[in-house]
């Protein structure tokens, strides 16, 4: 009898362990959880170098596309072309614009093809040919604000593409730019070529899938060797 209380009869359990607190599963949780978060952290710089790598693809086959399409460009018929409506019926702009169909044909990922040309201001640019086959296209003269797009205005001098997807009248796209020269070696209009922002976005979504696919076996592979560790470093601790 202790304290004036009997102790006989009683019976003392042993206290159930928390197996979510144990030394091991912590152990197997840090190992897990810091090989994941380095997968993941691997896995995302792989990813934006991999889109911005894609892109600049993309930018340099515009721009190489374009550079090569305006060599092929008859010059004298191009300064024939008048900047009126009308100019859609003259010989120099048939001969314009089946050049520009069979360079179409040639890179069938390309939306639009067309020529601008640039008046004294520099920044309100006009249609000469818009190989556009929906009723939307433009026609000789047509007037259009280039000043929103800096890569375009480089063009009358140099071959560029457009930095990022850009957006105008016609829909998102990513474009490309070189400029069309005389016989004198003179700038007198820009070729551009256009890639529809659809196709962009599909092939990004293509590295998104496999970069997600990569991440999941990643984590999946972090978390049975996170346990195969675990095992032994908690084994042999036990044991010590």
């Amino acid at each position: 009898i202790i304290g004036g209380h009997s102790s006989v009869g009683r019976v003392y359990l042993p206290m159930m362990k928390n197996p979510l607190r144990s030394f091991g599963f912590r152990v197997t949780l840090a190992i897990i959880a810091s090989m994941v978060i380095l997968i993941f952290l691997n896995n995302a710089i792989v990813y934006q170098f991999t889109i911005k790598e894609h892109l600049e693809n993309l930018r340099m086959h515009l721009k190489t596309i374009a550079q090569t399409s305006a060599t092929m460009i008859n010059t004298e018929y191009l300064e024939q072309i008048p900047l009126v409506k009308e100019a859609i019926n003259t010989q120099a702009y048939s001969i314009i614009s089946d050049q520009l169909k069979r360079i179409k044909a040639a890179n069938p990922q390309i939306k639009y093809i067309y020529i601008l040309t640039r008046n004294d201001t520099g920044k309100v640019w006009k249609f000469v040919v818009d190989l556009d086959e929906s009723k939307a296209g433009a026609i000789p003269g047509q007037r259009y604000d280039a000043s929103r797009f800096s890569q375009m205005i480089k063009a009358f001098d140099e071959p560029s593409a457009d930095l990022k997807l850009e957006k105008d009248e016609w829909g998102t796209t990513l474009s490309g730019y070189a400029p069309i020269r005389d016989n004198l070696g003179k700038s007198i209009a820009i070729l551009g070529v256009d890639m529809d922002a659809t196709n962009v976005y599909m092939m990004e979504a293509k590295i998104k899938q496999r970069s997600l696919i990569i991440l999941l076996v990643g984590i999946l592979f972090a978390t049975v060797l996170g346990f195969v560790i675990s095992i032994r470093v908690t084994g042999a601790i036990i044991k010590l």
